[in-house]
């Protein structure tokens, strides 16, 4: 039997002790890692969730077989404030896509959703400006979104992608029989 526990209140004890730690231990996992990170004054900003609002498939029933081009591609549309009160502290909603298409017209994938990114609020203040009159944003601030919205939408192209009978967005390991005239199996 499982036992169950309380995980905000393990993140909560493992904040607090942030400041006491020489070197972080093996069993954080990244998330928390970052958060640590944030506490110490290593890391200004953060990822707190991935949320979804949409998720849509389909597949044309008129193409034909062939090569099979699938192309993945991850936009950051919108970036509003999050409202909260943590003194000191400031959010933005990033609101993504994430678009995975198969060629020739064999389909698509759609997800959208939003990045909830928390950080101080001078560099949020500047973020939201630089998007605000330049629809840009940090590079360092790009990459850590885009990369959280590539993970989640991957994952959910994958399920998705198996209901409507189209090819994984991504190579998915096989098994290998041989390996230079030995019968010993393999994955790669």
């Amino acid at each position: 039997m499982l036992k169950s526990i309380n995980v905000h209140k393990l993140v909560l004890s493992l904040l607090q002790k942030a400041k006491q730690l020489p070197k972080t231990p093996k069993f954080i996992n990244n998330q928390s890692h970052k958060l640590i990170q944030t506490i110490k004054g290593g890391l200004k900003m953060t990822i707190i969730k991935v949320n979804l609002h949409k998720v849509s498939a389909e597949r044309s029933l008129t193409a034909r077989g062939g090569q099979i081009k699938i192309n993945n591609n991850v936009s950051i549309k919108d970036v509003e404030d999050l409202d909260f009160e943590v003194s000191g502290k400031k959010g933005l909603k990033f609101t993504f896509t994430f678009n995975c298409s198969y060629e020739p017209d064999l389909g698509k994938i759609d997800v959208e959703g939003q990045v909830i990114y928390v950080g101080n609020e001078a560099e949020v203040k500047e973020i939201k400006k630089g998007w605000d009159e330049h629809k840009k944003v940090p590079i360092a601030v790009t990459e850590e979104v885009v990369n959280a919205a590539l993970h989640k939408g991957n994952i959910q192209a994958i399920k998705i992608s198996e209901e409507v009978s189209l090819p994984s967005p991504l190579p998915l390991p096989k098994l290998q029989k041989q390996i230079m005239g030995k019968d010993i199996p393999k994955v790669e």
